[in-house]
């Protein structure tokens, strides 16, 4: 199942955020302080979703509206990583945004280019390649 996220959720979003694994994926690049998660939370909690099987949190997903663009963040449990989560978490943004923010036109995600998983998540649901730098690639996927 997958729901919008809430307070109860603060706790388990700030390990998974520090997790080493999704530290070197991510695009901030560092472990959090409370403070700054704090902030990040407070920033992301109407556009935050957790996927939960038998009412255990898996993983999140969100996005930053930035113009007519949301930029996907998502993480998985350590414990959960290679069982199909991260698409349908992905998978469901897509979907959601369809029908339900019409100020979205696209969705994006920053992909470093050692992380393989992500990059067949967002090839398998139809995410092309919009640019690439580097160590990472943006990869869109058009809504309208």
């Amino acid at each position: 199942m997958i729901r919008r996220g809430n307070l109860e959720d603060f706790d388990i979003l700030f390990k998974w955020i520090n997790d080493e694994d999704v530290i070197k994926f991510s695009r901030y690049r560092k472990k959090m302080t409370l403070e700054e998660f704090n902030s990040w939370f407070d920033d992301r909690i109407d556009k935050l979703f957790i996927l939960e099987e038998d009412l255990f949190p898996i993983g999140q997903i969100c996005y930053d509206a930035v113009g007519d663009e949301g930029i996907i963040n998502y993480c998985v449990d350590k414990e959960e990583r290679g069982k199909g989560y991260g698409k349908k978490l992905a998978k469901y943004l897509v979907d959601f945004t369809k029908e339900n923010i019409d100020e979205i036109n696209k969705l994006s995600a920053f992909v470093y280019k050692n992380n393989i998983q992500s990059i067949k998540i967002f090839k398998s649901l139809g995410f092309k390649i919009e640019a690439e730098k580097e160590d990472y690639v943006k990869y869109t996927f058009i809504i309208k």
